[in-house]
């Protein structure tokens, strides 16, 4: 069911908002690929300025986990429209769920917390989007599974990067300590939003670390001498 739930989205995103419904009708027996469907729908119809269909169709959704990030995404794209009311109102609205949620996963209530920070972000709102992502990063740190800890203060981290508060991001990035793929999600973010004397920092701090190798195409185009630092170290060793 998630090939009609990726059907419905693909013709939402042409403009087709009535036979991307009909199609996510048809998913009965896959609540989270219809959510999905949904999601995709009410992004797509606010992208095309069809504001009130994507209200209309992310206050419909009864999965509170993505009808948070359907809310925040209509909400930053409304506010990239000028429609700073309805943006919002939406906000408040996203917020609101993400902040009384029951989702069983820590993790999930921290994503929920950054997909309306970004929103508000992109509202002008950066007090709350700044609060909200304190509140996201205390959350992160009282989860225990370690992976699960690690994925969501690197999203933290990619988020408040974003934000321009490159200090803070790499404050948080260092934090994750025991699974270094996440260290080097967070910090490839952080590189990605810096200026050229911290990138060149911050792409070493990448190269150090086990598990950059994912990272190696990003970390090339913000560094380009990066394959040939790469290749020396390689030689070093006998591995090239």
């Amino acid at each position: 069911m998630d090939m009609l739930a990726r059907i419905a989205g693909a013709a939402a995103e042409a403009g087709d908002f009535e036979r991307a419904e009909q199609i996510t009708h048809t998913i009965t027996d896959d609540p989270i690929s219809s959510a999905n469907a949904l999601m995709w729908i009410a992004e797509a119809a606010a992208k095309a300025g069809d504001f009130e269909r994507a209200e209309h169709i992310a206050h419909a959704m009864t999965d509170g986990y993505r009808q948070a990030k359907a809310l925040a995404r209509v909400a930053g794209v409304v506010a990239e429209a000028g429609e700073s009311g309805r943006a919002t109102r939406l906000l408040d609205e996203a917020e609101h769920i993400a902040r009384t949620s029951t989702e069983r996963f820590e993790s999930n209530r921290v994503n929920m917390l950054v997909w309306v920070a970004e929103a508000g972000a992109k509202a002008g709102e950066s007090g709350r989007a700044a609060r909200i992502l304190d509140d996201a990063e205390r959350l992160a740190h009282t989860i225990d599974h370690t992976y699960s800890r690690a994925d969501a203060l690197a999203r933290v981290a990619e988020t408040v990067a974003k934000s321009g508060d490159f200090d803070r991001a790499e404050r948080i990035a260092h934090t994750v300590t025991l699974d270094r793929s996440h260290r080097a999600k967070a910090l490839v973010a952080l590189a990605q939003n810096s200026s050229s004397p911290r990138r060149k920092h911050v792409v070493a701090d990448v190269l150090r670390l086990e598990n950059w190798q994912p990272s190696v195409d990003v970390l090339t185009e913000l560094a380009p001498a990066t394959p040939e630092v790469i290749l020396t170290e390689l030689t070093a060793v006998g591995l090239a």
